[in-house]
């Protein structure tokens, strides 16, 4: 998914499942950034609540993916040099 120029993943895109819970919270998270909601932090808190349904390892991967901006590195890594 597309947002402000950014990609970040969508809940459907993630190779484990999750309950409809997570995906609402993802959602909701990303939505938050491409409006660039002054209430991030409680989309964030969200997020990390609800991952913990899931191995810790998947656990750990949502939250450093979505909770901690790993997104960010991705799309710095994307956009490269001269865009």
């Amino acid at each position: 998914m597309q947002i402000n120029g950014i990609n970040i993943l969508a809940p459907h895109e993630l190779p484990f499942p999750m309950s409809f819970r997570l995906k609402y919270d993802i959602n909701n998270l990303i939505m938050a950034i491409a409006t660039q909601d002054k209430d991030l932090d409680a989309y964030l808190d969200e997020v990390h609540g609800s991952a913990r349904e899931l191995s810790e390892e998947n656990d750990e991967w949502v939250y450093s993916y979505y909770v901690k901006c790993g997104w960010k590195k991705d799309a710095e890594i994307v956009g490269g040099e001269g865009d």
